[in-house]
């Protein structure tokens, strides 16, 4: 515990970068995780499995929350009707061609939104959801190794009447991948992703393979790059 109120947990999953003895050295408050690896979905199953509250919120390795995150998450679960809680996750500018042209790209993790409040998808990487909830549906689905456990994860709450909120302020920082090869080869892994959702919910996809959303899907904005940054 920390003196915000809430707890902190790294879960390594058989990281190569010196991640988790950095983590030890640095933030000797954080309780970290180390596992081997093991993918996306049973990291944060384990890291859940170890928190000692009645609220969960996940982030990712590429994220930077802002300071007011928690902050802004908390009060959305005052009100009981929701079960769990995501805001934006925005790319920093970019500082040179090459990094707008994929933040620029599609393909970024979005949330989907049935209207201003209630959403139908919140992404892995800034979703926060009440353990009873969590416990209610086992976690999440450890075939997702890299992607799209977020989906099966939403999809699921809503399937048993669980309500997803949208904080429009609780936002993360959400470094895309800073090469145009490494992100193709992240969205091999989406596609990859795609057809283990298609397999499991054959119910939520068109005939063409499409996923078949009762909302929006929202996307970022324009993006610009500063000359003297190029």
């Amino acid at each position: 515990m920390n003196g915000g109120g809430f707890e902190t947990i790294v879960v390594d999953d058989g990281s190569s970068d010196g991640t988790a003895d950095f983590v030890e050295k640095k933030f000797p408050w954080v309780r970290l995780l180390r596992l081997p690896p093991s993918g996306l979905s049973r990291a944060r199953n384990a890291g859940a499995a170890a928190a000692q509250h009645k609220l969960l919120a996940f982030t990712d390795d590429d994220c930077e929350p802002d300071e007011d995150w928690i902050v802004r998450l908390r009060p959305m679960f005052l009100d009981a009707k929701y079960a769990a809680v995501g805001g934006p996750n925005l790319p920093p500018p970019p500082r040179n061609w090459e990094e707008a042209v994929i933040c620029a790209a599609p393909g970024a993790p979005s949330h989907v939104m049935v209207d201003d409040e209630d959403a139908e998808h919140l992404p892995g990487c800034n979703l926060a959801v009440r353990k009873s909830a969590f416990d209610a549906i086992s976690g999440f689905d450890s075939q997702f190794q890299t992607a799209g456990d977020d989906v099966d994860f939403c999809w699921r709450l809503r399937d048993v009447g669980f309500r997803l909120g949208f904080a429009p302020g609780a936002f993360v920082w959400h470094w895309r991948r800073p090469r145009i090869m490494k992100f193709l080869c992240q969205q091999i892994g989406y596609g990859l992703a795609e057809r283990l959702l298609l397999e499991k919910h054959p119910q939520r996809f068109s005939e063409y393979g499409d996923a078949k959303w009762q909302g929006f899907i929202y996307g970022g904005g324009p993006v610009r790059v500063m000359l003297d940054s190029v």
